[in-house]
């Protein structure tokens, strides 16, 4: 008998896809390209910028420590931020001015090397009075911390906070 008989020889297979692969295929193919976007925007974009100004650096920082530190240790942290509030605000608030000064002293003909330098000596000049009572609270409150609390601490300064862009 030739394999043309029909009932003999090799079962045929109906070339169709049946309507659940279809939908199999077309599910897979929605979840790659899902993961081509995310691994192509983190690619582009890179990790997210930090926040603008020293008051919101800070309670960035101070939300990643505490999910690092002892709860109670996190608390005397917070509490010295909390203190010296008007002074990373005020820090702001000259960051502010002093773009202005800067775009101003840039921008006039001839250069004046000397503004320059006064505007950025008298940033942190500024910068330097405003941190100083806050580091020393820092200071003093970081000597109260439990001994773990610091061992933590010191591991997180260890590791960067984001990964680096890649390149």
């Amino acid at each position: 008998m030739t394999s043309g008989t029909p009932g003999h020889g090799a079962p045929t297979v109906d070339p169709r896809p049946k309507r659940w692969e279809r939908w199999l295929l077309l599910a897979s193919l929605a979840a790659n390209m899902f993961m081509g976007g995310v691994l192509v925007a983190q690619r582009t974009f890179g990790p997210p910028p930090p926040p603008p100004g020293p008051l919101k650096a800070v309670e960035r920082l101070l939300g990643e420590l505490g999910r690092v530190l002892p709860p109670a240790d996190a608390e005397k942290l917070q509490k010295v931020v909390v203190t010296h509030r008007h002074s990373l605000t005020d820090m702001q608030d000259n960051m502010e001015l002093m773009r202005t000064r800067l775009r101003v002293i840039l921008t006039t003909e001839p250069f004046d090397q000397a503004a320059f330098v006064a505007a950025l000596e008298g940033q942190r000049a500024f910068d330097d009075e405003r941190l100083a009572p806050l580091l020393r609270d820092a200071a003093a409150t970081i000597a109260a911390m439990t001994p773990e609390g610091r061992r933590k601490l010191a591991e997180f300064h260890d590791r960067p906070p984001h990964p680096p862009p890649p390149r």
